[in-house]
């Protein structure tokens, strides 16, 4: 099942679209059971390479970070338990994400666990696919795993700072 989730912060719930069969739900009616389940994040993490060298490049490394840990927070109060291996091998004295053998290291064990627990995918789009999500969708298909593609909306991180105490990095 393919979905789109559009406008997922602020009071009120999202709109839900399955494009497959073209039906509208509103994301309450899809909870999870009373146990957590688990779903891997994807959303763009490294600039793109045009933006190397630039100011620009920390700016928009320092957006995704928020953007993805939005997205965490998002499936945390929805009930489900998140897992975004973007948000934790690139940490200082783990993987080198500039690197690209260490990103691909990174990558392919963050699959692994995803393979082991995942039960649903869920890929924020607010900024389009990038190389890595495009792997990480090819990888749900063939393990079966259903797929949500999630618009946060314009105001995301507005709407993200006011709901958190914790401040952007």
């Amino acid at each position: 099942m393919l979905t789109i989730v559009a406008g997922c912060l602020g009071d009120l719930d999202p709109a839900v679209y399955d494009v497959e069969g073209i039906t509208r739900q509103i994301v309450d009616q899809f909870r999870p059971p009373d146990r957590k389940v688990v779903i891997s994040i994807e959303s763009p993490y490294r600039p793109p390479e045009e933006l190397k060298g630039t100011g620009e490049w920390l700016i928009v490394l320092r957006r995704n970070v928020n953007y993805a840990r939005a997205l965490y927070r998002y499936a945390l109060l929805k009930g489900f338990a998140p897992y975004a291996s973007h948000l934790n091998y690139p940490q200082p004295g783990v993987l080198d994400d500039e690197e690209e053998a260490e990103r691909w290291l990174g990558i392919d064990s963050g699959k692994a666990i995803e393979r082991a627990a995942a039960e649903h995918s869920w890929f924020g789009v607010d900024y389009g696919m990038t190389v890595g999500m495009d792997y990480g969708e090819k990888d749900a298909k063939e393990q079966g795993r259903p797929l949500r593609f999630i618009e946060l909306g314009p105001e995301w991180e507005v709407k993200w700072l006011a709901s958190t105490r914790i401040r952007p990095i």
